[in-house]
């Protein structure tokens, strides 16, 4: 005998059912009025967030201190960095400061432009930052260069180095007045063979110098994020790559330009989830399309099931939109949840409903028939999913929560549509079971799927499989590393991970709030004493040491330097002259290779 509760509940679904069958057309009409409405509401304001950051509590002590390092250093927030490299460290210096000043052309996009080495202060400053034996190396290489540099510097052209070869290779390495010709001459040998095989290809002073130079150069933006879409970043994102494509700052060119920073992630792993979520939630309703057919194998069956579902899945998403406003990277999953559970209630109804076909024939009793039988059933389905989903709610990590609470909720309106609107629908296109169909649902099944002729053989195999993945259960690890969620092969990303192998650049890194210098001096000093702290700095690590010494370097530099900037450039030189100035170098060369050693 049933429980009183149980027994209630299954004459409310029976009556529910047949009173739906009787209005069928009006119960279609208004669910598919609501989802029309509800479709629109998702389309007009449906949000997603992509920063990890928001899928844990705010209430987190981490996240308000998080907020108050915001608050003193908000220039650190929401940025883009935008990386150049090369090969030759004097075309990024020649690219990045072009970047920019395009860039601080469109303040209403790109409102704060960082670029450290066009900083005033750092390029009257720079040289104090070198260690004391890198600016000493740099004073003998500048020293030893010195008349070549002068000679240069009265005509910076081809010309000028041509006859500045000519000179050196005429006066000898023993004279102590000229360079390391070797390196200057192979540089000169591999841009003309680059050339004449059409690739590009162009000298570097600084590498011929010796001073091998940064190849690599970073331009931070701030830009102006547009959240009433789901690409905040992508107006920005988009001007920066045509502003680089119009300078031909590209790989023809010996460029290459990248964007990563907090923005462009975000971006890009948005438009990631957008892609994989689309792909996922096309290949579910897919599979459950194929599993209706190969199961229910009649259309009349198919076709209410699958509006059914899909009703309830525009309803879950207009619901999910009321209750929190926008989706996070993990409640957006939702949907893939919703059709493989609830694809499930739809089958129940319509099997058994095709079941009460084969015993009592007639349309209403049939449905009548499958609501006492599964009524219930379905009830406990949706509620033990649900509290399952629910059980996610007392927790901090905020993005876990509202997928249980989405899902949750999704899994009783699931239950009310297969009760609801799937009635409906199956009595507008009644079942009429073909002649042999009966027999065919009665006769026994074979002896490889009947579970209770294999009872033994399945409890012995769940057991060993248990027993396997208690095992391997031991080996698994938690990965706490949230960029391992990100697309490694987007751009931003494959960035980043390329910076992460300079300790400079890399994002491992944790920020302290200090009272005072000593304070902060303090702390740092105790951090460095940990085994996993790799480094530390405070802001009088910015402050280069040893100035005095540096300055006195410094001042010898511009001494022997300065003369050579008295006088006045040459006007550019003719192509005959040019022309006759490599002759002298191939004469030259032709000289020192025919001396005697």
């Amino acid at each position: 005998m049933s429980h009183p509760i149980t027994s209630l509940y299954r004459i409310f679904v029976v009556a529910w059912v047949d009173s739906c069958r009787r209005s069928a057309p009006i119960v279609v009409v208004a669910a598919l009025i609501i989802a029309a409405m509800a479709s629109l509401y998702v389309v007009r304001t449906v949000a997603i967030n992509s920063n990890t950051n928001d899928m844990l509590s705010p209430n987190l002590p981490f996240r308000a201190l998080a907020r108050e390092l915001d608050r003193a250093f908000p220039q650190s927030t929401d940025e883009m960095v935008i990386v150049i490299d090369s090969a030759n460290p004097d075309l990024v210096d020649d690219a990045a400061p072009r970047l920019v000043a395009r860039l601080r052309e469109q303040p209403a996009l790109f409102g704060d432009v960082f670029y450290p080495e066009g900083e005033p202060f750092f390029r009257r400053n720079g040289l104090l930052y070198l260690d004391p034996p890198e600016l000493d190396a740099l004073s003998d290489r500048l020293a030893q260069a010195q008349p070549f540099l002068g000679a240069l510097w009265q005509d910076p052209s081809l010309h000028g180095l041509f006859n500045m070869l000519t000179l050196a290779l005429k006066e000898g390495p023993a004279s102590g007045q000229s360079l390391d010709l070797d390196p200057v001459l192979s540089a000169i040998a591999d841009v003309a063979e680059a050339q004449a095989a059409k690739h590009f290809g162009q000298l570097s002073w600084q590498e011929l110098m010796g001073s091998g130079g940064d190849k690599r150069r970073f331009i931070v933006v701030h830009p102006a994020l547009d959240y009433a879409t789901l690409h905040p970043a992508k107006a920005a994102m988009r001007r920066v790559r045509a502003l680089a494509a119009e300078l031909s700052l590209d790989a023809s060119h010996g460029l290459r330009v990248r964007i990563t920073g907090e923005a462009a992630l975000d971006h890009e792993e948005l438009e990631s989830v957008e892609k994989s979520v689309g792909f996922a939630n096309v290949l579910a309703l897919a599979v459950a399309c194929l599993l209706l057919i190969a199961g229910l194998r009649s259309w009349r069956l198919v076709v209410p099931v699958l509006i059914t579902l899909l009703v309830g899945l525009i309803c879950s998403a207009a619901l999910a939109l009321l209750m929190v406003g926008e989706f996070n990277l993990l409640s957006v999953a939702f949907a893939v949840l919703f059709i493989g559970i609830g694809v499930d209630f739809g089958i129940h109804f319509a099997m058994r409903y095709r079941e009460g076909v084969t015993v009592v024939g007639e349309t209403a009793a049939s449905l009548r028939w499958a609501a006492h039988g599964v009524g219930w059933p379905l009830f406990l389905c949706a509620l033990a999913a649900a509290i399952g989903f629910f059980s996610f709610l007392p927790t901090d990590y905020r993005g876990l929560a509202e997928l249980g609470l989405i899902a949750g909720v999704s899994m009783f309106v699931a239950l009310i549509t297969n009760l609801t609107l799937l009635p409906a629908l199956l009595a507008l296109m009644p079942l009429s079971l073909e002649a042999g169909t009966r027999e065919a649902m009665e006769r026994p099944l074979p002896r490889w799927l009947d579970l209770s002729r294999n009872s033994r053989t399945i409890v012995a195999g769940s057991l060993v499989l248990a027993a396997a993945a208690a095992v391997m259960a031991t080996h698994t690890r938690f990965d706490f590393d949230p960029l391992h969620l990100k697309d490694i092969r987007s751009e931003s990303v494959s960035t980043l991970y390329e910076l992460m192998d300079d300790p400079r650049t890399s994002p491992y890194s944790i920020s302290i709030l200090a009272h005072d210098m000593n304070d902060a001096r303090r702390i740092a000093d105790r951090l460095a004493k940990l085994g996993p702290v790799s480094k530390t700095a405070t802001i009088a690590d910015y402050v280069p040491d040893g100035q005095d010494e540096k300055l006195s370097t410094i001042r010898n530099i511009a001494m022997f330097l300065s003369p050579m900037f008295l006088s006045m450039p040459q006007p550019p030189p003719s192509a005959a002259a040019t022309k006759v100035a490599w002759t002298g170098v191939v004469g030259a060369l032709a000289a020192n290779t025919s001396a005697p050693a």
